[in-house]
């Protein structure tokens, strides 16, 4: 039996997601809408992807879609819907209701209407009532409209997959794990490659970069909502996944930065993901110490945290210039600093900046 899924990730990262959905379970996925991608896939892959993906921040189980005029027309829909097979009788559920288009009602009523859809539905074929628990539901139904599309889906994630237990110590401006993740997968490293993040702060990238080394889950210990999902399996192989016994021999990932105080928060962050074997940071300036690396990813000060942006990107690039590397992967939001071409462009607005990936090779 094959599920329709939607998984949310990074806008203008949808790419490099869609290419990780295909390396873990072989699927095509492709950009469903801004931030999110489509694609088919076996029931027990919604257990791997949850555990294994590291650009994913949810994945969605799509269980009803339809088109639709009128509320009402979406309300019979969801109403007709066998529910039932989802959601056990003792279990809690919400809404989690969006709306996207011109329509005379809003999200709120969206919620309203799909959640009394599913109760009705629900004790009409099964005879009992289910519970709604806003605050702290069992299992989370999204319900989303886009124009004249609905679409009725069920978390399988619980806590977005960004967050990770990991980052005990945490920059003033960090970068989101799953964008490091991304820049990772974006610069092609590869276990028993090395990889150095010049400008390191609490060690993000080379986290990201050394667990995906090692083939290990983005945040072990943690639960999800599939767990509470009778009708998703567990993966074959329990989420073990591809961990490398050997700590992933040959790899090299390293961090630096010009602060010292941010060398050790990235070090007690290495500490806390079990990867601090298998890299390590030191203080340096990275406008005057040329990066040595096959794969060099840096997500350097933006100019607006800055009083003299033009000199930093000029002797960083002069750096980069007189380094050793394959590809470099940079994301900024001041691109117009940036003295060089790219090989490779995604724009990845962060919060109200407009930013970009950017990716040179030699």
């Amino acid at each position: 039996m094959h599920l329709d899924a939607v998984a949310t990730t990074n806008p203008g990262l949808e790419a490099v997601a869609a290419r990780e959905v295909a390396d873990l379970v072989g699927s095509d996925a492709s950009t469903d809408h801004r931030g999110a991608i489509g694609f088919e896939c076996e029931p027990a892959d919604f257990d791997r992807l949850n555990r294994r993906s590291r650009t994913l921040h949810r994945v969605l189980a799509v269980l009803l879609e339809a088109r639709f005029d009128r509320l009402d027309e979406l309300v019979r829909a969801v109403r007709r819907f066998p529910v039932e097979h989802y959601l056990e009788p003792d279990q809690s559920f919400a809404i989690r209701a969006s709306r996207h288009g011109d329509h005379p009602f809003g999200s709120p009523d969206v919620a309203d209407a799909v959640g009394q859809a599913v109760v009705d539905g629900y004790l009409d074929a099964a005879g009992r009532r289910l519970e709604v628990d806003l605050d702290d539901p069992d299992v989370a139904l999204h319900a989303a409209v886009r124009h004249d599309r609905f679409r009725l889906a069920v978390d399988t994630t619980g806590p977005s997959l960004h967050d990770r237990g990991w980052r005990v110590c945490e920059h003033d401006a960090p970068v989101r794990p799953t964008v490091a993740a991304s820049l990772v997968r974006l610069a092609g490293f590869e276990a028993g490659e090395s990889l150095l993040d010049p400008t390191c702060g609490s060690g993000t990238v080379p986290v990201e970069a050394a667990l995906a080394a090692r083939g290990a889950p983005h945040s072990p210990g943690r639960g999800y909502a599939l767990d509470r999902l009778g009708f998703l399996p567990a993966a074959p192989d329990g989420g073990a996944g591809d961990q490398r016994a050997d700590g992933a021999a040959g790899t090299a990932v390293a961090g630096r930065d010009v602060d010292p105080s941010w060398v050790e928060c990235a070090r007690e962050n290495a500490a806390a993901a079990g990867v601090d074997a298998l890299s390590s940071f030191e203080t340096a300036d990275a406008t005057a110490t040329p990066p040595a690396a096959d794969r060099v990813v840096c997500n350097p000060p933006y100019g607006v945290r800055l009083d003299q942006p033009e000199s930093l990107y000029r002797e960083l690039f002069r750096s980069f210039d007189r380094g050793s590397w394959s590809r470099l992967v940079l994301l900024t939001a001041r691109e117009d600093l940036v003295p060089w071409e790219p090989d490779e462009r995604l724009a990845v607005p962060l919060g109200r900046l407009d930013a970009a990936a950017l990716a040179f090779d030699r």
